[in-house]
C-alpha cells in the first residue's frame, strides 16, 4: 500500500508540472496548480465584463435543467439587469424579460407563419416583440444562399449569419453595427452582447434571443 501511495503521489506531481508548463512556471504542488487555475479563471471573468469602446456590455449567464435553459442578463457592473422567464428550447421560444419583478418585454414566435422545408430549400420564421404590453414589431427570418437573414420591420435592424457563426453583428439601415454578439466567449455557459451606446439595449437583447432561438431550432433539426 505504501508503494502505491508513493507512485500515486509521483504521478500527481508529474501532472502538476505538465499542467503549468505552458505558463512557463515549474511547481511541484497541487496547491500551486489550483492557485494558477483560479487566477486564470478570475482574469477571464473580469475580462468578460469589459466592453469594446463605445459599447455597453451585457453578459448572459445560462444554466440548464432537464427541459429548458435558464438565463440571467448581467450588466457591466456584474448586476442582474434582466431575468428571463419562459422557455427557449429547440422547438419553442416564449420569453419574458423581467426587471424589478415586472415583465417589461416579451419575445415569442408566431408559429402560424413558420415554414420549414429542407434546410437548403426554405426556412421562414416570424417573431413578435412586445414592450410594456405594447406591440413593438416583427422580426422576419428567411434563408438565402446558405445564410439566415433577420429583419426587424420597425427600425430596419438586420443580421446576416451562417448557422455555425459564433460572432454575430446586428446592423442598422446604414450598415452600422449596433450590437455585437459572441455566442461562445472564453467563460463557459455565457454569451456576451455589446450594444452601441445611445441605442436601445432592451431591443438589442430581445433581438439577440431571437437569433439564439432560431440557431437552436436549426441545430436540433
Amino acid at each position: 500500500m505504501e508503494n502505491f501511495k508513493k507512485i500515486a503521489k509521483a504521478a500527481i506531481n508529474a501532472a502538476a508540472k505538465i499542467t503549468v508548463a505552458a505558463a512557463g512556471v515549474t511547481v511541484t504542488s497541487i496547491e500551486k496548480v489550483i492557485e494558477i487555475v483560479q487566477e486564470t479563471k478570475q482574469k477571464n471573468r473580469m475580462e468578460l465584463f469589459v466592453a469594446p469602446e463605445g459599447y455597453r456590455r451585457f453578459v448572459i449567464n445560462k444554466t440548464t435543467n432537464p427541459k429548458f435553459d435558464i438565463y440571467e442578463i448581467y450588466n457591466s457592473q456584474e448586476r442582474i439587469e434582466y431575468q428571463i422567464d419562459g422557455k427557449l428550447t429547440s422547438k419553442n421560444c416564449a420569453l419574458n424579460f423581467v426587471s424589478d419583478k415586472q415583465v417589461v418585454a416579451d419575445v415569442y414566435e408566431n408559429k402560424s407563419k413558420r415554414k420549414k422545408g429542407l434546410f437548403n430549400d426554405s426556412v421562414v420564421y416570424e417573431f413578435v416583440l412586445e414592450v410594456n404590453d405594447n406591440h413593438y414589431g416583427f422580426i422576419n427570418i428567411g434563408f438565402e444562399e446558405g445564410r439566415l437573414n433577420f429583419y426587424l420591420d420597425t427600425n430596419k435592424w438586420k443580421a446576416n449569419i451562417g448557422i455555425g457563426d459564433r460572432k454575430i453583428e446586428i446592423v442598422d439601415d446604414l450598415e452600422q453595427a449596433v450590437c455585437l454578439i459572441d455566442l461562445k466567449p472564453r467563460v463557459k455557459d455565457t454569451i456576451t452582447v455589446d450594444v452601441k451606446e445611445n441605442h436601445n439595449q432592451l431591443l438589442a437583447l430581445m433581438y439577440s434571443f431571437v437569433i439564439m432561438a432560431v440557431k437552436k431550432y436549426l441545430e436540433k433539426s
